[in-house]
């Protein structure tokens, strides 16, 4: 004696899973290189620091926590984005000579 199970609808016809979007996996894989870049290689966390805050980085923390608190207390984006930028470039060393 024997027992068959049959399941109701055919397996081929499943829904296919949607693929993650390009984007999401672009962000994942960078944020893995540097996590892994801090993590094993200090200078080249230094090096990426460098890239991403370009100039004195005290002047680029300050006028990132000077955008943040412009955003919180309700400034229009395009404003505080404004202001980030022009107080790098006033502040910082990098300038439009």
């Amino acid at each position: 004696m024997s027992y068959q199970v049959v399941y109701p609808g055919n397996p081929e016809k499943r829904p296919k899973k949607k693929p993650v979007p390009f984007s999401l996996m672009l962000c994942g894989w960078l944020l893995a290189f540097v996590v892994l870049t801090v993590r094993f290689w200090p200078e080249g966390a230094q090096v990426m620091q460098k890239l991403l805050l370009p100039g004195d980085a005290a002047v680029t923390v300050a006028a990132l926590e000077d955008f943040a608190a412009e955003l919180q207390a309700g400034e229009q984006l395009s404003g505080a984005l404004e202001n980030f930028c022009r107080s790098i470039l006033e502040n910082g060393e990098i300038g439009l000579h």
